[in-house]
């Protein structure tokens, strides 16, 4: 090889290197994704799209999927963060990183947290539709207000005992809610951030002037969720009846089929749940501890049952500590099935209020018991209005098996085992012939 020769390979290489780095540097800085599924599996929805396009901070993403679903939400995080660069995510494991769990208050594998600033907000599956709204929800400027009536013995949001409601409070600050406390003799009105006004088992009698803060709540619009029991204050009873039309019973439920879900018969057991706005689709067990029973009483408010016993249980009106056994008195005790709760609306305004008979499902005691917490949080989210703020369909591929036809089948096989192998055959015997003529 002379030297002009090795001077136009040296060249050669040369240019072939700077081809190249300059086709890494294209590529890197001009990343592009191509979706060659026949269902679109691993494209978002225009409206993702659109709501990725508004994102102008930083957006961190933390997912917690059990094992076997790492790579669909990797998967999934690198679509949102290729269409978005202010996304950022991290895949963990639960078991292996336990501080992070805690400090996002993880649960259970499969739930992830959107987080932007201060502000993050917990799903518990990871899918298209669930992230997408948590990241609406964790741009959302101001708070989402929801406040706990306060000051006549009812559970305080720091409370961490067995009967306080801290439970509750942080499912609902991870669902992107501010619960706040509410004085009622502190101010004249309930204040106008509020979403909706809760209030759980008071045990005083309130002033004239509290109750007439919160019947012109409702009055004006509000939205209330009403807790009482059996043995709640009379005052609090009349009021429940001269706003929401809604009787609260003295008597304690008994469920004598309850036993056979592991707890006692003064624990009233529902699973199935009557056609309401409030409980569509839900059909978790949820247990109720000395619950009472309620009755909607004709009025101006229209009325849907959320929650009733079943066919066995009755009120029972005159149980006592020195009663030893309980059993149903023709004429003194009420026969189920019986509602424990109600959702009344006025016809005129759009105040809404759920009232039901037992506060034990809200407390921290019964709170993470079967479906009482989930139960506990759809009653909330439907009176603060929480509803899905973008619908994303489920792409589901159709099923595409291609039937080989009768006559196909049978000529395959005729080809497979009789043509193939006897073309070859009576190849490989004239190559024979010729070979033998030489």
């Amino acid at each position: 090889m002379n030297m002009t020769e090795k001077r136009t390979l040296i060249i050669n290489f040369i240019l072939l290197f700077c081809i190249l780095v300059a086709l890494n540097y294209i590529v890197d800085k001009h990343y592009q994704r191509w979706d060659l599924t026949i269902w679109r599996e691993n494209t978002l929805d225009p409206k993702t799209m659109d709501v990725l396009r508004k994102v102008k901070d930083k957006i961190e993403i933390y997912a917690f999927p059990a094992r076997d679903d790492v790579e669909r939400a990797r998967s999934l995080l690198e679509t949102y963060k290729y269409h978005c660069p202010k996304i950022e995510y991290s895949v963990l494991d639960a078991s292996k990183h336990p501080l992070e769990a805690k400090k996002y208050g993880v649960d259970f594998f499969g739930q992830a947290v959107v987080v932007q600033g201060e502000s993050k907000v917990k799903i518990d599956y990871l899918d298209e539709e669930n992230l997408t709204n948590a990241i609406i929800k964790v741009q959302m400027r101001g708070e989402r207000v929801i406040y706990f009536v306060s000051g006549h013995g009812e559970p305080t949001l720091d409370d961490s005992s067995d009967q306080g409601i801290t439970a509750l409070r942080d499912a609902l600050r991870a669902k992107g809610f501010e619960p706040k406390s509410l004085n009622l003799l502190a101010t004249e009105r309930v204040p106008a951030d509020a979403l909706c006004v809760v209030l759980i088992a008071p045990k005083k009698d309130p002033l004239p002037v509290e109750l007439s803060v919160l019947s012109d709540y409702f009055k004006g619009g509000g939205r209330l969720l009403v807790s009482l029991e059996y043995d709640s204050p009379k005052t609090w009873k009349k009021w429940c009846l001269d706003t929401f039309e809604v009787f609260v019973y003295d008597g304690i439920i008994i469920d004598p089929l309850a036993k056979a879900f592991g707890t006692n018969a003064l624990t009233p057991v529902i699973v199935s749940y009557p056609d309401s706005r409030v409980l569509s689709d839900f059909s978790l067990a949820t247990f109720f501890p000395l619950a009472t029973a309620l009755r909607k009483d004709k009025g101006k408010l229209e009325e849907e049952k959320v929650l009733e016993s079943g066919a066995a249980s009755w009120l029972e009106m005159n149980l006592t500590p020195e009663t030893k056994t309980v059993e149903f008195n023709e004429g003194v005790d009420v026969k189920g099935p019986l509602a424990l709760a109600y959702l009344v609306r006025s016809k005129e305004r759009e105040g809404e209020a759920i009232v039901i008979g037992d506060s034990d499902f809200l407390r921290n005691a019964s709170f993470r018991v079967s479906g009482n917490g989930d139960l506990a949080q759809r009653m909330i989210f439907y009176l603060a209005k929480e509803t899905k703020l973008v619908e994303i369909p489920i792409v589901k591929g159709k099923h595409t098996a291609f039937m080989i036809p009768s006559w196909l089948g049978n000529l395959s096989l005729w080809l497979s085992l009789v043509v193939v192998p006897g073309v070859l055959f009576l190849l490989g015997g004239i190559a024979w012939v010729r070979r033998r003529r030489l």
